[in-house]
């Protein structure tokens, strides 16, 4: 055996002459054990080391000492001190002895530094070339133990290298693993080769037995040969090794070499590789499998990467691969772009692969997971798509981790899509998986997804439903949601599955009264009561506290008669009132002046023993009835007055009636009987059946997917007339609905469909996963069929009037029962259309990139192999000319989700952009659109007109609207689910009348409030056209326009509902560079506008950053004095309730680094929206007001006027309870902006309300070019000894 051991290490390609010790002056720089390489033999004998009579060796005396001073030093841990010693004493050639020697190495070891690691290193290497018997095995596996924890595997292999180079031989089982371990973590095993043969050299050559490597040692080698230095011969030498060694090969080793012969492509090596796995008698081969493919993804042979996973399903009782062999597999095959081959992977694993495998164990389920994990989701897309195309059965495998993947990235309405995908194809999911994808949707506030998702839950039939339940209920609560919780309740009620109980309904009504919204809260109320679930104290607490706090004091005198039925009801379950109930009715009666009910109350809680506190009671009644005063009271109203006395008896005098004020008392009672009449009207109206709601928008609460067809030959709906626009109004008109149904109830609806045609034949998939639903698409606007029809419920018939645009399409209108969360269709009307649905409509008006160019952008439905677009134009009554105008349009794939690409997909049809150059200065120029058929006929709009833009720094009147969330209402009063009731309207009209006083409007974001449902754009273009046909519209980018999770937005939310911008940026121009990039510039006359984009990323060292810097510098102070900022979101300040929350009082990072810029440039005025309030500033820098004016500002702004604009029509947002300081005036109220520049010297700012108009607060700016110079704080360079 030694022959053959020293024939196979003489042999090896790999070894090498010992190498010359290591450089320690590279290692320690600098260091007193610097080895000099010399031509002298470097080891001498230990005996004449210390015996040397010519050394200049220290006097036994001096030794003493020093070793003296080295052992006090170790016992103080004074290692600095304690290395000077030893350097003391090796500077003289002396060692010191043998314990301390070990004593300090093994100290400086323990160290977690890296000099004395350097210095423990060293001086074990100095040791060695010395006097190798000084050391002792402990200590030098201590020092590779401490280079282990530091990572240092260089060193290490030095030292070992020093260790054999001095025949100091240390058992290999005491640093072995630790070298083997350290090159692990380096991801390298070549300097372990050469110890690896040295020590195997030495074992055999000096019968060293215990340098005998070990397995992990032999792999570790075997590694090296296959894994980084490919070389099968060194490889087969180091199995030939191991045999000489006697050490069994384990999977480990097979697997290494079955990698190195499939890189290698020895198919025939492979083969008897696995034979002689075979004849051991190894039964776990995944080892083998997964280095056998890693090495053909290697060699690019994919055939064979097949036919191994496919080998390896058919031997595996289990899952035969890990993950990360998954992963390999994917890598081999993407790199290749050959994802179509690994979809057939697929399919032909799961004919493979035994029925018993569980999901997550799965071939399929490890490819697609490796997808995620390598982040190609969208190639996981494709092998399903892939799959799908084939005909293949896709299993759970293959769903669930791209299930996983979207919750984990919050795509939660691509996750409910393929949920219900997967549900269509029989397979079931489990409840922990819809559970998870539930609380995703819930957290990223996608409710109608985690619906969706529930719904699904239902229909397959899983019974542990409450988990799930409660997520979504706790969310829309903590979301501020009760009208979603309404409907998500009235929806699962009878679901014996789920234990719904009055505490439910009480949360409902809660949220309602909290949010004022009382008709809700009652109307939730009547259908608790009709599900007979028996209502509480907390109930009726809710509505106390929702009308006390609205003062409707009448509608608690009617809870009261309710309550006090229960109580005295004859075989009626008893209600208990308690103190709190008491208390709350009590309070509200006495402030309604209701005291016959006051006594009531104050009866029963004495028969209860119910203590009350009389003097509250007191303080309320002084407070609202303070100048009542009683005489003759008892010839008008005995009864009240009796009342009123007992009141104050029980009171116990604390409070007098006069007697002297007869007629002010009669006066009282006829007030309050017209009160009381009054109140029973409104109770009346209250309890019309009706749903209203708020905070949603309109149509996204239309189950569409859930649509059925439930035709009734009984029912009917016709529409009149069928032909609109051939009157005045080309473009606009109302039409009247006659319906009738056998089944009328108060959830039935009309919906107005356009295209008219809505059944499954016109459908198209999103894409091969989902297929179509019976509804197409989302209705463009519904209506309840009692809305103008209070006793529809009882005699089925009704009628209904509704305002139509023209859309470039038909229309049908559609009777629906079953509510919008169950919609069944009944009946379908004759179709209605305008006469021309392709006619030029809606112009909007925008500034160009110069200041004397106009562009005017419409809508047709005209493409440009139908009709050659163009605008005629010219002075009002001059010569008019035609400018061609360029075409867009877009497609569903290029929405980038839900709904904007599924059910709120309509087709936008062309948008045309005319450019209208080298206008003159404020002339007024007439235009009409038209488009030429290819026929020759031409097909015109009305005429509109505008004013040119003044040219930058024009000395004249100039007066700027800017406002921001506005969003659409509908005049006929139709999706009154619609929150921005009526500011939108009213906004929109008070800028239409006040039309001739201003010139340029700012619409800054959240422009429709669309959300993904495209026809709403129409609807608000034609909302605007008397604005935008007369003066430049300028939009910004909000969120609802632009945000969307992976779609480049700064912020990954879902407000644009799929939009992801491309509404905005086609259907509006804005002079920007970069349409996706929504931030650009605009001079007009004396202003100059830097309008940024906060759904993209504004911080210092950004694209953006860059342009607001060079946008607020490049202006010419003294032409245009007055400059604005503009964003969406509030990156200033606001003390709205939300941006309080945070903390900022603004958008987080919002004025971290453009504080420095609008200071430094003296930004006049930011103007921002999101905040639907208006809020004003102090003129301020870095939290401080820089200045005490208010109204009239005079020289130097020295800081920036904040202004939040955003209550333009959308719900309104509520301040926080805390008014910084900073804040001069604050309105929760729909309402505009308005900037006029008289000149360069005086510029006037104006607040005012959308329902009428009027200014509610205001203030100037006067000061000269001289004010804008000045030095103020942080806005002009240091000064300099050359300045």
């Amino acid at each position: 055996m030694r022959r053959t051991a020293q024939i196979l290490f003489s042999k090896r390609l790999f070894s090498s002459q010992p190498e010359p010790p290591p450089s320690l002056y590279s290692f320690l720089q600098p260091s007193i054990f610097t080895l000099k390489t010399t031509n002298q033999p470097q080891q001498q004998n230990p005996q004449n080391f210390h015996e040397n009579p010519t050394s200049n060796s220290t006097s036994l005396t001096q030794k003493s000492n020093l070793e003296t001073t080295l052992q006090h030093s170790l016992s103080n841990d004074n290692t600095d001190e304690a290395w000077k010693s030893f350097k003391s004493l090796t500077n003289t050639s002396s060692l010191p002895s043998k314990h301390l020697t070990n004593s300090l190495i093994t100290h400086l070891s323990s160290i977690p530094s890296t000099l004395n690691l350097k210095r423990a290193f060293a001086s074990v290497v100095f040791v060695l070339e010395k006097n190798p018997s000084l050391l002792e095995y402990e200590t030098v596996r201590t020092l590779l133990e401490s280079m282990r924890i530091a990572n240092t595997s260089a060193p290490a292999l030095a030292l070992v290298k020093s260790m054999f180079k001095n025949r100091f031989f240390v058992p290999f089982e005491m640093w072995g693993g630790v070298l083997i371990d350290m090159c692990r973590k380096n991801g390298s095993f070549c300097g372990f080769l050469g110890v690896f043969d040295e020590c195997c050299r030495i074992a055999f050559d000096e019968k060293v037995g215990f340098l005998r490597p070990d397995l992990a040692a032999c792999n570790a080698a075997l590694e090296c040969c296959c894994r980084e230095v490919e070389s099968v011969g060194d490889a087969e030498k180091v199995v030939e090794t191991m045999s000489v060694l006697g050490i069994k090969p384990d999977c480990n080793s097979f697997g290494l070499l079955a990698y190195l012969y499939a890189v290698k492509g020895l198919d025939e090596k492979v083969i008897e590789l696995e034979d002689l796995i075979g004849r051991l008698g190894v039964s776990d081969k995944r080892d083998f499998f997964h280095n056998l493919i890693c090495g053909y993804v290697k060699s690019g042979n994919l055939e064979s990467v097949s036919a191994t996973v496919l080998r390896g399903l058919n031997e595996g009782d289990e899952r035969s691969f890990s993950q990360e062999t998954c992963d390999e597999v994917v890598k081999g095959f993407m790199q290749n772009g050959d994802y179509k081959s690994l979809a057939n992977l697929i399919i032909e694993s799961q004919n493979v692969e035994p029925s018993s495998v569980s999901v997550e164990r799965s071939f399929g389920y490890g490819v697609i997971t490796a997808c995620v994990n390598l982040n190609l989701l969208d190639k996981a897309h494709g092998i399903l798509d892939e799959m799908n195309t084939r005909g293949a059965s896709v299993g759970l495998g293959v769903y669930v981790p791209i299930l996983k993947a979207y919750c984990k990235e919050q795509r939660t309405a691509e996750a409910a899509q393929l949920v219900t995908d997967i549900c269509s194809l029989g397979l079931r999911l489990e409840v922990s998986t819809y559970d998870a994808l539930i609380e995703s949707s819930m957290s990223c506030q996608d409710f109608q997804s985690a619906f969706s998702l529930f719904r699904d839950m239902r229909e397959s039939r899983i019974q542990e439903l409450k988990g799930s339940y409660l997520t979504i209920m706790t969310g829309l609560t903590e979301h501020h949601r009760p009208e979603l919780m309404a409907g998500f309740l009235d929806e699962v009620v009878e679901d014996p599955r789920i234990e719904i109980g009055t505490h439910d309904w009480n949360s409902i009504i809660h949220a309602f009264c909290k949010a004022g919204r009382l008709e809700d809260a009652r109307r939730t109320f009547r259908r608790m009561t009709f599900l007979q679930f028996e209502p509480n104290d907390q109930t009726y607490l809710s509505l106390i506290n929702g009308y006390v706090n609205v003062e409707k004091y009448f509608s608690v005198l009617m809870l009261w008669n309710e309550v006090k039925r229960k109580i005295c009801g004859d075989g009626e379950k008893t209600f208990k009132l308690d103190s709190s109930l008491v208390d709350a009715f009590l309070y509200a009666l006495v402030k309604g002046g209701f005291f016959d009910a006051v006594m009531q109350v104050v009866e029963k809680s004495q028969e209860m023993k119910i203590f009350v506190d009389k003097w509250r009671y007191k303080q309320a009644f002084m407070e609202k009835h303070k100048k009542l005063r009683v005489s003759k009271v008892r010839q008008r109203n005995f009864r009240k007055m009796e009342a009123l006395i007992a009141f104050k008896n029980w009171a116990d005098h604390g409070f007098v009636i006069g007697r002297d004020s007869s007629k002010k008392l009669l006066k009282w009672c006829n007030a309050m009987k017209v009160f009381v009449k009054l109140l029973v009207i409104f109770w009346a109206l209250v309890n019309v059946e009706e749903v209203k709601s708020h905070g949603v928008q309109p149509l996204s609460i239309i189950a569409v997917e859930k649509a059925v067809i439930a035709l009734d030959s009984s029912a009917y709906i016709k529409a009149s007339p069928s032909v609109l626009g051939v009157n005045n109004e080309k473009n606009k008109e109302w039409i009247t609905l006659e319906y009738s149904s056998s089944s009328p109830s108060i959830n039935d609806w009309i919906g107005v469909f356009s295209p008219a045609s809505f059944s499954s034949s016109t459908c198209l998939p999103e894409n091969a996963r989902v297929g179509p639903p019976y509804l197409c698409t989302a209705p463009i606007k519904y209506q309840f069929a009692n809305f103008s029809n209070p006793k529809y419920k009882d005699t089925g018939k009704g009628s209904l009037k509704l305002q139509l645009i023209n859309q470039r399409s038909d229309y049908s209108f559609a009777l629906f029962s079953g509510g919008v969360s169950s919609p069944k269709l009944v009946a379908v009307s004759n179709i209605v259309a305008f006469a021309n649905p392709n006619a030029p409509l809606y112009p909007r008006l925008a500034q160009g990139k110069i200041w004397n160019e106009m562009t005017v952008t419409w809508t047709s439905g005209y493409s440009i192999d139908e009709a050659q677009p163009f605008v005629e134009w010219g002075p009002k009554g001059g010569e008019q000319k035609r400018s061609l105008a360029v075409t867009l349009t877009f497609d569903r794939a290029s929405m980038c989700g839900a709904p904007a690409r599924t059910v709120g997909w309509r087709d936008p049809g062309f948008i045309h952009t005319g450019f209208l150059k080298e206008l003159w200065p404020n002339l007024a120029y007439t235009y009409k659109l038209g488009h030429k058929l290819l026929n020759g006929t031409y097909i015109w709009s009305d005429i509109y007109q505008f004013k040119a833009s003044p040219y930058p720094g024009q000395n004249s009147v100039q007066r700027v609207i800017i406002f921001g969330d506005m969003g659409k209402d509908e005049a006929d009063g139709s999706n009154e689910y619609n929150n921005f009731q009526r500011g939108s309207l009213n906004t929109t009209k008070q800028l239409v009348d006040d039309l001739k006083n201003y010139d340029i409007v700012f619409h800054i974001g959240d422009i429709t409030y669309a959300n993904g449902y495209l026809s709403q754009w129409d609807q608000f273009t034609s909302q605007i056209e008397p604005i935008a046909s007369r003066v430049p519209y300028m939009i910004a980018s909000g969120n609802h326009e632009r945000d969307w999770p992976g779609s480049g937005s700064f912020y990954g939310n879902m407000d644009s509902g799929g939009e992801c911008g491309v509404l905005a940026e086609t259907m509006f121009f804005v002079p920007a560079e970069n349409r996706a990039k929504f931030w650009y510039a605009t001079d007009y006359g004396m202003f100059r506008f830097c309008i940024a984009d906060t759904e993209h990323d504004w911080r210092e060292g950004t694209e953006q950053y860059n342009f607001i810097e060079h946008c607020l510098a490049s202006v010419d102070r003294q032409k245009q004095p007055w400059l604005i900022f503009i964003a969406h979101r509030v990156l200033g300040y606001s003390s709205t309730d939300f941006y309080a929350n945070e903390g900022s009082f603004a958008e987080p990072m919002g004025r971290d680094d453009l504080q420095k810029l609008w200071q430094k440039y003296k930004v006049d005025i930011a103007i921002y929206g999101h905040a639907h309030s208006y809020e004003r500033t102090c003129a301020i820098y870095q939290n401080i007001c820089t200045s005490k004016e208010t109204r009239h500002y005079k020289g130097s702004l020295n800081g920036t006027i904040h202004v939040v604009a955003g209550g333009g029509g959308a719900s309104l947002s509520d301040f926080s309870t805390l008014k910084p300081n900073w804040s001069i005036f604050r309105d929760s109220d729909y309402g505009f902006v308005k900037l006029t520049a008289f000149d360069h010297s005086n510029l006037l700012f104006e607040y005012k309300k959308s329902r009428d108009g009027k200014v509610y607060d205001s203030f100037r700016i006067s000061r000269d070019y001289r004010d804008i110079l000045a030095c103020v704080v942080d806005s002009c360079p240091s000064m300099s000894m050359a300045s």
